[in-house]
């Protein structure tokens, strides 16, 4: 007779702690000491019990800060295998840091929960807004062997499982939460309801054709462990035909996946064909996102490599510094979809990581540049201007990493400013009466017309969607007043500023269907530049967010805006973008800025 098939059931207790979101740091913080207050206290009781936090160390960090005295108890329930900690320190958003930043969140993450009695091995990340093609790569070089993910996968992958493989050829088997990792929030604690609730779940999982084995997460944002649920498992398995219900860490399901069998993805995960990724939230509080990438690059690419040149002592700062990027790269702090508390808690964060990398700087460079010296922090030769007693120098080509001395360089051609025209050897921009900008390149003859063009769109969404409105409606000529002068004539750069108003209706109507009948002017300020010898525009629209919060649409590129973004009003956003249409050699208009 043919044996009976046995499917084991392997309930996650979990949380998903979200560190600040819908209430600022220290409110989830309370109720995180009460979770671990009753979690150690629950698995000391109980040794049967399991329970994953999260993926990640931070928690840790915050509770050890109220609690320190609890640090024995809970490194021994890691030990033990009952609480789960790691790979991560915090769960990040993949898309709004650097590469260098996830890894860096690896490693740490890692270090703490070895430190504190063992690090989770699988590449968890349960709601992250999709995931970078890198990833399965990233997660290899660090020695795992599965991943764990929810969100960005696409229909194709109609299985529990699938081989998720990098551009590089790197691939990661990797579980796949279908249904969500609250498939099993709030499970029953009486055992013949939880057997009728676990036969459902089987039910649902059906479509991903399990392998034999299922999982099935108990837990969800901010929830806390059911205490009654390891004993409600044991009366409830023997109630299932041929079903086993224990409760398990995350280690002990994908252990039993086959190696071999599964669909394979090819690249990043970014589908929303079974759980919306969000993509709004890309461009939601802009200009806290500029400010992060502007710490971030100071102290990836200036303060570390320039302190490790110098060898001066700033292990104790730099560790300082990544602790504050890597809190800010959490998923829904990078993405900004917040509270305003939790936005300006994330900024004194960006700005105090940036001080730190500059107060490094300051004190490193005079031991690498002397007097009439320059440095190149790129790893790649580098002609670029630099001021001088409030003087602009043309610097002569420098080696990646090196330093030169400071020799007054003429440009092969200058550039030139007059009227409303800005032009060099590669470039030539003129600026219309319309505000817009027609983009001439010299090395392959296209024009690009329209550029830098306003567009006034209104918004009814919020922190992650765009909402467009079923009535919207602009001012008649919104562009008035146009006036512009030329500030630097070259010959190193040619700067041109205009200043115009654009007129906009201000807010919502009650029903939030249509604009309000109030209309309001915007000042707007318009800066170019174009250097000598370079293939770059460099355009600066400042544009004050004194009406209703709204998208902003400049020559295609939307810039969201959706909160007061500081004290005075202001806001920035930088983005590069590459003209269209153009191929090798083209012009890059860059550094597009909404203030």
């Amino acid at each position: 007779m043919p044996q009976a098939v046995t499917t084991t059931v392997y309930v996650v207790p979990h949380t998903h702690w979200d560190r600040e979101w819908y209430a600022t740091f220290e409110t989830f913080r309370a109720q995180l000491v009460e979770l671990w207050d009753q979690l150690l206290v629950l698995t000391e009781a109980d040794p049967d019990f399991r329970f994953l936090m999260d993926g990640q160390t931070v928690v840790i960090d915050d509770y050890l800060e109220v609690r320190p005295e609890a640090k024995t108890r809970l490194e021994a329930a890691i030990r033990r295998g009952q609480i789960q900690v790691g790979p991560w320190y915090t769960l990040p958003d993949e898309f709004l840091v650097s590469g260098e930043t996830l890894v860096r969140d690896l490693q740490r993450g890692i270090a703490s929960a070895d430190a504190h009695g063992g690090s989770m091995r699988v590449g968890y990340l349960p709601d992250s807004f999709g995931h970078a093609a890198q990833m399965p790569q990233i997660y290899r070089q660090l020695g795992f062997a599965h991943a764990a993910v929810w969100r960005g996968v696409p229909l194709a992958i109609d299985r529990v499982a699938f081989t998720w493989e990098a551009p590089d050829g790197s691939g990661i088997l990797t579980a796949y939460m279908g249904n969500s990792y609250s498939h099993g929030v709030d499970l029953p604690t009486e055992p013949a309801a939880l057997a009728t609730r676990i036969a459902a779940a089987l039910k649902a999982i059906e479509p991903f054709r399990p392998a034999g084995d299922v999982l099935l997460m108990n837990g969800n944002d901010h929830v806390l462990p059911q205490a009654a649920l390891s004993a409600a498992a044991r009366g409830a398995s023997g109630r299932l035909d041929g079903t086993v219900i224990r409760l398990a860490r995350l280690e002990d399901y994908v252990a039993t996946l086959p190696e071999q069998g599964w669909p394979r993805w090819r690249g990043e995960l970014r589908s929303s064909a079974r759980a919306n990724i969000l993509m709004g939230t890309l461009s939601v509080r802009a200009p806290d996102k500029q400010r992060y990438f502007t710490a971030t690059v100071a102290l990836e690419r200036m303060a570390e490599p320039i302190a490790a040149l110098t060898g001066i002592d700033a292990t104790g700062a730099l560790d300082q510094a990544w602790r504050l990027i890597l809190q800010n790269a959490a998923h829904d702090t990078a993405c900004g979809s917040g509270i305003d508390a939790v936005a300006e808690a994330s900024g004194e964060r960006s700005a105090a990581a940036f001080e730190i990398a500059e107060q490094l700087v300051a004190r490193a460079l005079p031991l690498l540049a002397g007097a009439g010296q320059v440095w190149n922090p790129s790893p790649f030769p580098r002609q670029d201007l630099v001021e001088v007693d409030g003087a602009l120098v043309l610097t002569p080509v420098i080696a990646g990493g090196s330093v030169s001395e400071l020799t007054t360089t003429r440009p092969l051609i200058p550039a030139r400013a007059g009227g409303t025209r800005l032009e060099n050897a590669h470039l030539a921009c003129e600026l219309h009466s319309d505000g817009t900008l027609a983009v001439l390149d010299r090395q392959t003859g296209l024009r690009y017309p329209g550029l830098v063009q306003l567009v006034d769109q209104g918004d009814a969404g919020d922190e992650y969607n765009y909402s467009p409105l079923a009535s919207d409606r602009q001012p008649a000529d919104p562009l008035r007043r146009l006036t512009s002068q030329v500030e630097e004539a070259g010959p190193l750069r040619a700067r041109l500023v205009a200043h115009y108003e654009y007129a906009v209706y201000s807010g919502l109507s009650d029903d939030r269907r249509a604009r309000a009948e109030v209309e309001t002017t915007l000042p707007i300020q318009l800066s170019l530049s174009l250097e000598a010898d370079k293939p770059r525009l460099d355009v600066e629209l400042e544009v004050p967010s004194t009406a209703c919060p709204r998208p902003v649409a400049v020559s295609g590129i939307a810039f969201r805006r959706r909160h007061p973004v500081s004290r005075d009003g202001t806001s920035r956003d930088r983005r590069a973008a590459r003209s269209r249409g153009a191929r090798g050699g083209a012009a890059d208009v860059s550094h597009v800025v909404v203030r």
